[in-house]
C-alpha cells in the first residue's frame, strides 16, 4: 500500500487534501522539509479533513500535517509527524492550535510521542510574546510534545 493510500485510510481523507510534498506556504509563510535520504512524505491539508468533533466543539486545529513514511509494512509505517502552524503574529493561538491537534492525532490514531512534533511559522513577534512561547514550549516539551517556531520560513531537516 502507498503512502498517500495509507494515509488516506488512516484519515478518511479525500484526494484533495493529500499531497506528496515537503512544502506548506499560507499567508506568506512557508514550512519546508529538506531530507537527505529523499524520504517520501504525504502533506495533509486540514482545512480540506473534516476533522468532525474538534471542528463541532469550535476547537481551532493546525493548517498541516507532514507524515513520512518508510518502505516497509510494519507496525513501525509511520516514522514521523510533524504537525504545522503557519500564522501572522498571534503566536499564542497557534500554539493552542498544535496542540490541540495533536492531542486529538495521538488519541484517534495512537501516534508515538517520539515521532511527533509542531512547528509555528511566523511574522516576528515581539520580546514579551517570544517569551510566553518559550514558557509554552516548555510546558508542552513536559507533555512530551517538542514544538519549534520560526519567522516566515522554516526548513526542517529530516534525517
Amino acid at each position: 500500500m502507498s503512502c498517500q493510500n495509507a494515509i488516506r485510510k488512516l484519515l478518511d481523507c479525500p484526494d484533495a487534501c493529500l499531497a506528496d510534498s515537503t512544502v506548506a506556504t499560507n499567508n506568506n509563510k512557508t514550512f519546508r522539509i529538506e531530507s537527505r535520504k529523499k524520504t517520501k512524505f504525504c502533506r495533509i491539508d486540514l482545512d480540506k479533513v473534516e476533522v468532525d468533533y474538534l471542528i463541532k466543539h469550535g476547537h481551532k486545529i493546525s493548517d498541516f500535517i507532514f507524515i513520512s513514511c518508510n518502505k516497509k509494512q510494519s507496525d513501525e509505517f509511520y516514522e514521523a509527524y510533524y504537525f504545522v502552524e503557519l500564522k501572522g503574529v498571534e503566536v499564542a493561538s497557534a500554539v493552542k492550535q498544535i496542540e490541540t491537534t495533536i492531542k486529538n492525532f495521538r488519541t484517534k490514531h495512537n501516534a508515538p510521542l517520539d515521532r511527533v512534533s509542531g512547528y509555528i511559522v511566523s511574522s516576528g513577534v515581539p520580546g514579551k510574546a517570544n517569551l510566553k512561547f518559550q514558557n509554552e514550549k516548555e510546558r508542552l516539551r513536559k507533555q512530551k510534545i517538542h514544538l519549534y517556531r520560526g519567522t516566515n520560513q522554516y526548513i526542517k531537516s529530516h534525517p
